[in-house]
């Protein structure tokens, strides 16, 4: 996920933030300076464009089917993501891949610009999660794992890097490790049981 997150973001055109040199971050990561470089806000409304919640409705959406996923190894059954998150590695000791990537359209990336990472995070990540997770709950989600700053660092002309180390580890995980845990969460609700995690860092 965080590889997909990476790639949009470089295909995006952003503007620089516009507010008074000097200005402090706020709370969540909302930086309000005059640094002139162009940037993803955490949480943030997108009230500064008339109609922008409009263009991020389920109605305006390319797609709401729910997508099931395959094991690489093509040796057990296909799941829903609530069956492949739980179990973590297929049983045939395969990966789960979705057999569908929704594509974004030239006018999907419109609705796009300018507004913050976590409601980008949304518009993104609902197609994955359409008949499991419903909108604002997965919302919700969005605006409390990506509640830290974002920021594109010009490179030259419209080419970007995405800053992903301004999480809570200073790491890339940080953006799929932690709705993943969100999505376990909330998949875990009103069943019985424990669920561990094995983790490792490379």
């Amino acid at each position: 996920l965080h590889h997909e997150h990476a790639l949009l973001g470089q295909r995006l055109q952003h503007r620089p933030d516009r507010s008074a040199a000097g200005a402090r971050a706020g709370p969540h990561g909302d930086v309000a300076g005059g640094s002139g470089r162009p940037r993803l806000r955490g949480r943030s409304t997108a009230t500064a464009r008339p109609g922008l919640r409009a263009n991020l409705t389920p109605a305006r959406m390319s797609t709401d089917k729910r997508i099931l996923f395959y094991s690489t190894n093509r040796n057990v059954p296909r799941a829903d993501l609530r069956g492949a998150l739980l179990q973590g590695q297929a049983a045939d000791k395969g990966l789960f891949m979705p057999e569908t990537v929704p594509p974004l359209s030239p006018r999907d990336l419109a609705a796009l610009a300018g507004i913050s990472y976590p409601e980008i995070a949304w518009f993104v990540l609902r197609r994955f999660t359409a008949g499991v997770i419903d909108d604002e709950t997965l919302r919700a989600l969005c605006e409390d794992a990506y509640d830290f700053e974002v920021p594109l660092e010009r490179v030259e002309g419209r080419r970007f890097l995405m800053r992903l180390d301004r999480g809570p580890t200073a790491s890339f995980k940080d953006f799929a490790a932690r709705m993943m845990a969100r999505w376990m969460g909330v998949l875990m609700e009103g069943g019985t049981g424990d669920l561990v995690i094995l983790t490792a860092t490379s």
